[in-house]
């Protein structure tokens, strides 16, 4: 009897491992043409969470899924249900929470952000190529003593993290570390003005950091990998991020926060889903329509109204690998999916039905950048084409029209050592119009480095 007990003790085991492992996403996704939403799904403030999926409606009452949610298997290797209550929406009328105005008690023994700068004292290419920006290496200005964690402070970027850019006031702001990787939450800026690395603000005490938890007891949001879900919403000047796997277990989040620079406060958004919280999820911001466009690599394609604190559902079950980077070609009007072995296309311009579109086997010259996990990729005004990086001194432009990339290599670049040659780029590659330059936050202890590719 003991024997036959534990026996079906370990297979319900093995179907839960088994099925933790399919809801997560691991490997590589079928390219999934969904068919458009009946009625498109409009999710405020106060919709139901569930850290895994969106909203499900039957007989017209909306119910919160309250199966486990997605842990961040494949990527870190553990599986898990964050079986932990959701936060309440705090929306936009909530107060903002300061992120800087701390005692000493709880700050003791980190170093003051006024202190966290480099000295700068680099410069920015002016001929074509690869120039290094001295005194700019995240390490520099990582908090000490460590908020906790195991790999500490290297996280914020070696922690499958990414970056945005404000690029009316040349700041690259990145943002990183979670599950048991690292704990803190502090957001650190490459500031391209001053030519320093800076952290912005402390992280939360180690007192407050909260296992599993979208916000950490002090209010402000937990520590995570951030993958290539932050972007900048330009009318707000504001960093925008969503979900990511939470400290300390790695489970995933589905919250939204921005952050303001200029005051350092972090303002919740949005607690809760959908969209659902799932690794590898990309957004950029589309000026066009002044909203984010957002892939939950879960299955679903998502827009965030900033004006109205709301997403809306473009289009359901368009599946793709959570080991990539999505940007937004404005000419064309198309959102393009690359790295984790898959190109995908996504139309944004005006009627689209939001159709996924493979062109795994439509381009020629684009298997560095399709092949790459999470690769840099941004777009380029000057020359009009998506620009992408996977390490070493090799940059290439893709071309949406003609579906074709072309190298383009200059000496002297930031090397294939690195988080860009395993983990991935997402948004530290980024393109700086007013300074005409490519710029790229590649390791922590390493400096960053510019790319001046026109004249």
């Amino acid at each position: 009897m003991v024997l036959r007990i534990a026996t079906v003790v370990s297979q319900l085991g093995a179907i839960s491992i088994s099925l933790g492992f399919l809801a997560s996403g691991c490997g590589s996704s079928p390219d999934g043409r969904g068919n458009a939403d009946a009625e498109a799904d409009v999710s405020e403030g106060g919709a139901p969470a569930d850290g895994h999926q969106d909203d499900s409606r039957l007989d017209g009452v909306d119910r919160a899924d309250s199966g486990p949610s997605n842990a961040d298997a494949g990527v870190d290797g553990v599986d898990g249900a964050d079986s932990g209550p959701s936060n309440a929406d705090a929306g936009l009328d909530s107060a903002r929470v300061d992120a800087a105005g701390r005692d000493g008690v709880s700050d003791a023994g980190s170093t003051p952000p006024s202190d966290a700068s480099t000295d700068g004292g680099g410069n920015l290419c002016s001929t074509l190529g690869w120039c290094e920006i001295t005194n700019t290496k995240l390490e520099s200005v990582c908090p000490r003593p460590s908020p906790g964690g195991a790999t500490g402070c290297s996280s914020v970027i070696v922690a499958w993290s990414g970056a945005a850019a404000d690029v009316d006031n040349n700041q690259l702001y990145i943002w990183g570390g979670g599950h048991n990787d690292y704990h803190g939450n502090e957001v650190y800026a490459l500031d391209l003005v001053a030519l320093s690395m800076k952290r912005l603000n402390e992280p939360s005490p180690a007192s407050a950091v909260l296992d599993c938890s979208d916000q950490y007891a002090d209010g402000l949001p937990s520590s995570r990998h951030t993958y290539d879900a932050l972007t900048f919403l330009p009318g707000e000047k504001a960093l925008f991020a969503f979900g990511g796997s939470k400290a300390k277990c790695g489970f995933l989040a589905n919250d939204t926060w921005t952050f303001s620079p200029a005051n350092l406060t972090w303002t919740p958004r949005k607690q809760g889903g959908p969209p659902s919280g799932s690794p590898g999820v990309m957004a950029d911001f589309d000026a066009a329509s002044n909203r984010v466009l957002l892939h939950d690599s879960g299955g679903a394609f998502w827009s965030f109204d900033p004006a109205t604190n709301a997403y809306l559902r473009l289009r359901d079950n368009i599946t793709v690998d959570y080991h990539m980077t999505g940007r937004i070609d404005p000419k064309r009007q198309v959102f393009v999916m690359m790295g984790g072995g898959q190109l995908r296309a996504i139309s944004i311009a005006p009627g689209s039905s939001y159709d996924l579109m493979n062109w795994d086997n439509a381009t020629t010259g684009c298997d560095v950048l399709r092949m790459a996990p999470s690769p840099g990729l941004t777009y380029d005004p000057a020359q009009d084409r998506l620009v992408g990086w996977a390490g070493g001194d090799d940059v290439y432009l893709f071309d949406a029209d003609a579906k074709a990339c072309t190298k383009a290599s200059f000496p002297g670049g930031p090397g294939p050592k690195g988080p860009a040659t395993n983990q991935g780029t997402f948004g530290r590659f980024r393109y700086f119009p007013k300074l005409g330059v490519f710029v790229v936050v590649s390791d922590w202890q390493s400096n960053a480095y510019s790319l001046r590719m026109v004249p």
